[in-house]
């Protein structure tokens, strides 16, 4: 006889596998496979966000380098640093940062939509 539990073990630990939905539930029961999938699809959904967020933060690293690049005329070590403080605290806070504030609260309706 197959234990259950090895089985699940294999076929579960798999990184790019999906999750055995049927076998969990049947396992652990039924709200705890339901915390799965939700968790499972969450994941899934979040590359679209994750993907976006970085090209807004590149964006404004960019954008924030070369603005410093521009207008610097120190050579101290200790303006250097503080430039590079500023530079990754604007990287953060740029222009395009309230459109991804607003790309996030669609996808977030989207994905209760979906789910």
């Amino acid at each position: 006889q197959v234990d259950p539990r090895k089985d699940l073990d294999e076929k579960w630990t798999k990184f790019f596998k999906f999750q055995p939905m049927w076998q969990i539930r049947d396992y652990l029961g039924e709200k705890i496979a339901f915390y799965f999938a939700w968790t499972g699809m969450l994941i899934t959904t979040l590359w679209i966000p994750m993907f976006f967020g970085l090209g807004v933060f590149f964006y404004g690293l960019y954008e924030s380098v070369h603005e410093t690049l521009e207008t610097r005329n120190s050579t101290r070590l200790a303006d250097t640093l503080k430039d590079i403080l500023t530079d990754i605290k604007k990287a953060f806070d740029n222009d395009v940062t309230p459109y991804f504030a607003l790309f996030i609260c669609c996808w977030g309706t989207i994905f209760l939509e979906l789910w």
